[in-house]
């Protein structure tokens, strides 16, 4: 295992701090090459786990058929069975027998039914996502937050108190504390990405909009700009594919726009949508 397999490995697993994450998740947008690695491996982590889920279950399959009364219990779960896995002497010998059939054979079939649950949510969750979150949550990076030393006016002192609460991921009491800064342009953006941030996909489309159609054409600002871009990401995320590459064709198009480059990426993991 290379060291690139490796650091996928270590988001993969869970094992990465909260700054390592963000780091990885920058560059996972941002480079494509690394994009496409990702994928693979984490297509290979899921046959990995699919593979030992199957294994299990034919190990149980195999059990039933066998019927040798092997349930792999705990000792708390035997102790609790003690009539089903010692019946008692007074019973004929032939019921005897078949209760312990039975307690075996019901304890084997309770855990085929957790496996085959665990493997049928897993998948449900792995493959059944649509293929608009899945390139949603392959290029969607939360925008940087200001950095919070400002000045002592009292708007900066707002400002930079939602400004904290974003940048902590406290994304709705950021959204409150931004909304009682409206109108002001940064304040639009930032309550459109801590809607973004959290969840809150139709809201955070709204004020993305609402923002990036003050210079819908031409050369944006710099808070436009980046409002056109998350917008776009709204829309996927929202199944708007056609109203998405509408979009990312506008930004495409204008030379020195900031996110042209990745919107250009982008358009072309659309047309099989």
């Amino acid at each position: 295992m290379n060291n690139q397999e490796e650091y996928i490995d270590q988001y993969l697993n869970g094992t990465m701090s909260e700054e390592e994450k963000q780091s990885f998740l920058r560059r996972l947008e941002e480079d494509a090459a690394f994009r496409q690695e990702f994928v693979r491996q984490e297509k290979l982590a899921d046959m990995v786990r699919l593979a030992a889920l199957q294994e299990q279950l034919e190990s149980i399959h195999l059990e039933m058929e066998s019927g040798d009364g092997h349930t792999g219990l705990t000792d708390s779960g035997a102790a609790d069975n003690r009539l089903t896995d010692n019946p008692p002497d007074a019973l004929p010998s032939g019921m005897r027998s078949a209760i312990k059939k039975i307690s075996a054979g019901w304890w084997l079939a309770a855990a085929a039914v957790i496996l085959l649950v665990v493997l049928g949510d897993y998948l449900l969750t792995r493959y059944s996502r649509p293929p608009e979150e899945k390139i949603f949550a392959a290029w969607y990076a939360p925008a940087p937050g200001l950095p919070t030393t400002m000045g002592a006016g009292q708007n900066d002192i707002r400002l930079m108190d939602a400004m904290v609460d974003y940048k902590t991921k406290e994304y709705s009491s950021a959204a409150g504390k931004f909304k009682a800064l409206l109108p002001d342009t940064v304040a639009v953006f930032y309550l459109a990405s801590s809607y973004m941030g959290a969840g809150q996909y139709d809201s955070a489309y709204l004020f993305f909009r609402r923002l990036a159609g003050t210079h819908p054409t031409g050369w944006p600002d710099h808070y436009t700009g980046m409002a056109q871009w998350y917008e776009a990401l709204s829309c996927l995320r929202l199944k708007k594919v056609t109203e998405a590459r509408s979009i990312l064709q506008a930004i495409s198009g204008i030379t020195d726009h900031p996110y042209r480059e990745k919107a250009l990426k982008l358009s072309k993991e659309l047309p099989a949508l």
